[in-house]
């Protein structure tokens, strides 16, 4: 989904409206294109996160992600979205499209300086990790549940914006800070993907 379709919506053309109302599936984006107290993209940003609820409506597991030219700040070409029945595709996709994203950001940033060499890992935003335990605490709270559910949650409400190597570090080190604890529910002595997560 283009910025530039704000342009296309100079409209007086009823069938232009149309067109977009049958792409979306309802009128409802209007709410958000013709909003004036919003800037080009909040209204785009809260069209998109409409979309995958009405998505959601035929599919359980939806995600999208933006593509930029070159970084984050610069121009916003369009949205990827996916959608799935299966939990295991949100999972598998959240990953490949996370790295896929940071891998865009980090060799249009980068390339062709001194840092094109380094482990990309340096490019996540300063509090990556913060934000990722700020999500599981949060969610915790909500209600203890799996560590493999507490993923699937966590995905669909921040797609992309994490990796499941890191929240499962993530959850061990607050496991051994004692913030969190598990129910041993495979009786295994160890921490699962059907570990029952609680906080302290």
């Amino acid at each position: 989904m283009p910025l530039n379709l704000l342009l296309y919506l100079n409209l007086s053309s009823y069938n232009k409206r149309n067109i977009l109302t049958d792409v979306f599936g309802g009128g409802y984006w209007m709410n958000h294109l013709f909003n004036d107290k919003l800037d080009a993209n909040e209204q785009i940003e809260g069209l998109m996160y409409d979309y995958k609820k009405y998505l959601k409506n035929y599919l359980n597991y939806v995600g999208y992600c933006p593509v930029y030219e070159r970084g984050e700040k610069s121009k916003l070409k369009y949205y990827i979205f996916f959608a799935s029945r299966h939990p295991d595709a949100a999972i598998l996709l959240n990953d490949i499209m996370f790295r896929a994203y940071w891998t865009h950001i980090w060799n249009c940033t980068f390339k062709g300086t001194l840092f094109e060499q380094h482990e990309q890992s340096i490019n996540l935003p300063c509090d990556y990790y913060e934000a990722l335990k700020s999500q599981i605490v949060k969610n915790l709270q909500e209600t203890s549940i799996s560590r493999q559910g507490l993923w699937s949650r966590i995905i669909d409400r921040n797609f992309m914006k994490f990796h499941s190597s890191d929240y499962k570090k993530e959850i061990n080190n607050l496991v051994t800070l004692k913030k969190i604890s598990f129910v041993d529910i495979r009786r295994t002595g160890r921490l699962n993907d059907d570990s029952i997560l609680k906080l302290n």
